[in-house]
């Protein structure tokens, strides 16, 4: 006999962004469980090409707005509704506001939905603007960061920071992506429904490969993220300075976008340090990329600095290192650094510490022994944010919640 799901509507900004986050690791696995539609509003130029040009990139989209205003893609039998913002920037899909309207207008009159799901960060924004139409709907907000530390505009910041804590305040039930986010929630909405669901990866995915890789080179040490100046990753380049000045074999390899203009300092930083062919900045890469590569490397390395934007964050890509069995290296910041310290998963010091960062670096790397308890606590570690057994309770509080 087929059980009826629960349909949930997500309203998100994130779906289609460069950089992977949590609704793309906990979507497969929830539908599972929920019958689940998106709706995406992306940046005007998500789909782009490096080799299209202006002018043919404002054909198409001027073409595709004709015929409809939006795209359906059915992935894992879930629809993604996209609508693609109508001007450049973070705030170009106000211009697409009337559209949105229209379509969650329709939308509602096919479907009957019994909760929607908001993403950080402007998606609360699209829920704001459409309250009309979806104020009957329980409302839950997945709290996954405190985003207006990015923003320096005074302006910006304010919104944002008041966009953040109105849902906070506000949404039927919140669900935390860290202890430290989940002890601030409880606070601000005083008895209001609040849970913690940390962040997961693909565990079983990654110990699959690893354990079909022939090779690891121990030398080699591999960053995962984005490239700003709250990744420390100008940290990370001076401790492997020193590095490479006892084991010159040692490689460092950086995947993210590096073509920003903190991506482009540290360009220089590695001319300038004569690290040119030992600092390897590979890109921007897709999901199976990582998944294949981490199980090949021997470190991972994460360094943030210590501000607003990190004590709070609680990065993936940490949990990804541990589940292809590297030990970690990185700086005490956040919870995720307690745990590494806790399980022995790695090796962790202070922000700043460039000395002490190179010193466990270097002997991870010679003692073979030491590297490998390392490496099999950090997979004990990854295993306790196995996405499945997560996903599964996060879909248990929402099934739970609209009964």
């Amino acid at each position: 006999m087929n059980v009826k799901k629960h349909r949930i509507l997500i309203l998100t900004t994130e779906f289609h962004h460069a950089h992977r986050y949590r609704l793309h690791n906990f979507l497969p696995y929830l539908s599972k469980y929920l019958d689940i539609d998106v709706i995406d509003v992306p940046l005007l130029s998500y789909d782009r090409t490096v080799q299209e040009s202006l002018l043919k990139f404002i054909q198409r989209v001027t073409h595709e707005f004709a015929q409809r205003p939006f795209k359906i893609h059915i992935i894992n039998d879930i629809n993604i509704f996209v609508i693609r913002s109508l001007c450049p920037g973070r705030f170009g899909m106000l211009c697409s506001t009337p559209w949105i309207r229209i379509f969650l207008e329709k939308l509602k009159h096919i479907k009957t939905y019994s909760s929607i799901l908001v993403t950080p960060l402007f998606a609360d924004l699209i829920r704001l603007i459409s309250y009309p139409i979806l104020k009957d709907i329980p409302i839950i907000y997945e709290d996954v960061d405190r985003f207006y530390g990015f923003f320096k505009d005074p302006i910006k910041r304010t919104l944002i920071k008041t966009l953040e804590y109105n849902i906070l305040v506000n949404a039927d039930l919140v669900i935390a992506a860290s202890p430290y986010l989940y002890a601030e929630d409880i606070e601000l909405r005083k008895g209001k429904q609040t849970f913690l669901i940390p962040n997961g990866i693909e565990f079983k995915r990654f110990r699959a490969t690893a354990q079909g890789i022939v090779r690891r080179d121990k030398n080699a040490i591999v960053y995962v993220g984005a490239i700003e100046p709250w990744s420390g990753l100008d940290i990370t380049i001076k401790a492997f300075k020193e590095v490479v000045t006892r084991v010159p074999e040692a490689r460092l390899y950086v995947i993210g976008e590096w073509r920003t203009r903190f991506g482009v300092q540290l360009v220089k930083m590695v001319k300038n340090l004569n690290l040119i062919g030992k600092v390897i900045f590979l890109g921007r890469k897709n999901y199976e990329f990582i998944l294949d590569f981490l199980p090949r490397c021997g470190i991972g390395v994460s360094t943030f600095p210590e501000s607003e934007v990190t004590v709070k964050a609680f990065p993936y890509k940490v949990l990804e290192y541990c589940a292809a069995g590297l030990p970690v290296v990185m700086t005490r910041v956040g919870y995720l650094s307690a745990l590494v310290e806790k399980y022995g998963a790695g090796r962790v010091h202070n922000a700043g510490d460039i000395e002490g960062l190179a010193s466990s670096i270097i002997e991870l790397i010679v003692d073979e022994q030491l590297w490998k308890e390392c490496s099999e606590r950090a997979v004990k570690l990854a295993a306790l944010f196995d996405i499945e057994r997560l996903a599964k309770q996060e879909a248990n509080i929402l099934m739970s919640f609209v009964k």
